[in-house]
């Protein structure tokens, strides 16, 4: 009796065996599949799992909108912010003004997420005196308040990340609970940055950038920006911990004139 399977009977042998395991279960350890079929189930447990996050993501949400609903705050994971005022003194008197008007939104994203802590480091007498000077009540914000070293400061802690617009950085693409994010509280307007990273560096600490350009395409016009305000850059933290993808949070903060926009299947 003629083998219907052997090569002449069929066009492709090859195609045969991908597409019926009991052809070749008994010969084929799953050590040995093929570099093709390794890839394609690969490719289906990453899908898997992206649309399982995709589910609690969407439950997580669901639940905040209820809860701000019903109280005004926002349920989101912890989330340790410290602004490293150690820039002040480099401010013109224009760029501290918007620097104080940058914490005071921070102080209300505050009282609407509940996980968020912001500590204040090295704000010297003549930074909070000014603050009390420009902003009504700005010395009865109950800031948390530390001196020294950032490495010193948090030496106990698991980890500390410098967030930095820099190019150079690595994307920041996942939040941690354990972690403490350094943002320089800097107002640039001369825009010529790398401030942040260099501090980093020369405290061998982390740095990162938050990941605009790898999940956003520029629109055809824009300044194409990615030194964003420091508010800004703590409402984003903080929407990501309480649920939000990148993706969503970017659309729906980043400012049109930065001119960064989803791409067409993400929208």
């Amino acid at each position: 009796m003629e083998n219907k399977l052997s090569p002449e009977y069929i066009d492709n042998p090859e195609e045969v065996l991908f597409n019926n395991d009991a052809l070749f279960a008994d010969q084929v350890t799953k050590n040995h599949l093929s570099r093709s079929k390794k890839k394609m189930l690969k490719k289906q447990r990453y899908k898997e799992k992206r649309l399982e996050k995709r589910k609690i993501e969407h439950q997580k949400r669901r639940e905040n909108k209820k809860k701000t609903l019903e109280s005004g705050t926002i349920e989101c994971e912890k989330l340790h912010v410290c602004i490293d005022l150690d820039f002040y003194s480099l401010m013109s008197d224009k760029e501290k003004g918007k620097l104080f008007r940058q914490l005071c939104r921070v102080r209300g994203l505050e009282k609407k997420f509940t996980g968020l802590e912001t500590t204040l480091l090295n704000g010297t007498e003549e930074f909070y005196r000014k603050g009390s000077s420009l902003i009504t009540g700005f010395e009865n914000y109950d800031w948390k308040r530390e001196c020294g070293n950032v490495t010193d400061v948090y030496k106990d802690c698991k980890s500390v990340v410098y967030l930095s617009p820099d190019s150079t950085c690595e994307p920041l693409l996942e939040l941690d609970p354990e972690t403490v994010y350094v943002i320089g509280g800097l107002v640039d307007e001369s825009g010529v940055g790398s401030k942040s990273l260099e501090k980093a560096s020369n405290l061998s600490l982390k740095c990162q950038r938050l990941p605009i350009r790898e999940i956003m395409e520029r629109a055809s016009k824009g300044t194409y920006n990615e030194m964003l305000s420091i508010n800004l850059v703590v409402e984003i933290l903080c929407k990501v911990s309480s649920g939000q993808t990148f993706e969503e949070v970017f659309s729906e903060v980043l400012p049109k004139r930065c001119g960064f926009i989803l791409p067409e299947n993400e929208k």
